[in-house]
């Protein structure tokens, strides 16, 4: 079952919370040495990197754990780096008006598949169904 809009944006506010943090300590190690640009930057990389770097390597960020729900390939296996990166660089329009493109997005949809999601080729789905899935494939192969 693919993952509904309160466990998304549940893993995206504690997500972001944990992004924030870790961000803030960056910024705090990184002010005075270096200039606006370079910070921004880092930044920058820090966040692909938390969001892309966790979703191949968990199939989900700290949020998405917590909330149950993972990020996996349309056909039900592990994203890849790529997938992962795709889905973040399309956050910028995603996230347009404080997320309400997603919000949106993820309610109309039939897949509840945010913009991200739809070019990167990936759903949000609850944990539950992907023991689901993986015991239907193992009854089918005994078969």
């Amino acid at each position: 079952m693919k993952a509904n809009v309160s466990s998304r944006v549940a893993a995206f506010i504690i997500d972001y919370f944990v992004f924030s943090l870790i961000s803030s300590v960056v910024l705090s190690l990184m002010s005075g040495k270096n200039g606006v640009v370079f910070i921004f930057l880092a930044i920058l990389v820090l966040y692909v990197f938390y969001f892309s770097a966790t979703e191949y390597a968990f199939g989900c960020t700290l949020g998405k754990f917590i909330c149950g729900i993972r990020v996996v390939k349309i056909d039900g296996g592990e994203v890849s780096f790529l997938q992962a990166l795709s889905r973040r660089f399309f956050d910028c329009i995603d996230f347009m008006g404080g997320g309400l493109v997603a919000f949106i997005l993820v309610m109309v949809s039939r897949d509840k598949q945010r913009v991200g999601d739809m070019v990167a080729k990936t759903y949000v789905i609850n944990k539950d169904t992907e023991k689901i899935l993986m015991q239907s494939v193992k009854n089918i192969v005994r078969e």
